[in-house]
Order: C-alpha cells, then sequence, then structure tokens
C-alpha cells in the first residue's frame, strides 16, 4: 500500500475526517500539526484516492462514538459529512447539512443512506420502530423524508 492510503487509514483510525471540495482536502478531529503536514505532503494522492474511492472504508463500529453529540451537529453545519454508526437500524449512515450535500456524496458514488440535518429533525421524536419502518422505505426507494 502507497504512504497516502497508509496516512488514510491512520487517520480515520485515529477519528479524524478527511473531506474533499474541489481540490482541497478539509480535516476534522483530533488532528495535530504533525498530521497536517502528512496531509499537505500528500495532497495530490489523497485526492486521488478519495476520487475514486470518496468513501474509504468505515470504522468497525465497536469504536463508533456516540452520533447526537454538539460536535457531529457542528461538523454537519459546516458542510461536513459525518458517518454515523446506528445500533437501531444496525448499519453505517451519513448525515449532512441538506440535499445539495446528499446530491454531491450520492454523486461521489455513495450508495449508503444518507440523512440530512431536515430529516433528521422529523424522526428524532419517533419511536424506534417508526424510524425502522421509515429507514426501510427511504432505502428501498432512495427518497427524502419531509414530515
Amino acid at each position: 500500500m502507497n504512504a497516502a492510503a497508509d496516512l488514510l487509514k491512520e487517520v480515520q483510525a485515529k477519528g479524524i475526517t478527511i473531506e474533499v471540495e474541489g481540490m482541497d482536502l478539509y480535516a476534522s478531529g483530533p488532528i495535530d500539526d504533525a498530521i497536517i503536514t502528512r496531509l499537505r505532503d500528500h495532497k495530490a494522492e489523497l485526492l486521488a484516492i478519495l476520487a475514486t474511492h470518496p468513501l474509504a472504508d468505515l470504522p468497525d463500529p465497536s469504536t463508533a462514538t456516540e452520533p447526537f453529540n454538539q460536535e457531529a451537529m457542528d461538523a454537519i453545519k459546516r458542510g461536513q459529512v459525518v458517518p454515523v454508526w446506528s445500533d437501531l437500524l444496525g448499519e453505517w449512515l451519513y448525515w449532512v447539512r441538506d440535499e445539495v450535500k446528499r446530491k454531491a456524496l450520492q454523486a461521489q458514488g455513495c450508495t449508503a443512506p444518507i440523512y440530512t440535518l431536515g430529516e433528521l429533525a422529523v424522526v428524532a421524536n419517533m419511536p424506534p420502530e417508526d424510524i425502522k419502518k421509515l429507514h426501510g422505505i427511504k432505502k428501498a426507494f432512495g427518497g427524502v423524508i419531509q414530515s
């Protein structure tokens, strides 16, 4: 494996999220100056990897952090894509700010369920069984939850 791919796996293992917007890389999470330098040094290779595989391997669900926290919500509001393991649904989901971000993620090849902040607001107070049913419908038809 090359240095850029190794770096990508390393930062993911540390809980750092890397996103691509145009020709720019954005990193969030527990990042230090050494990682930033390495990301800059391998920027071209990382862009190539992420262009080919926009959704790199997700962490083991047993290491997933609590998704409902202020840090995750702030990241979404800033336009970042937040992968979330759902114990209720037994799969990875992606949380994004809006439809524009959802469509961009789908254009990158994402086939996992993607929820916008608006959709999260709708399902937030639903009983678990209703969430499971609505999620199944969303997955089956690729729909958007409006109310």
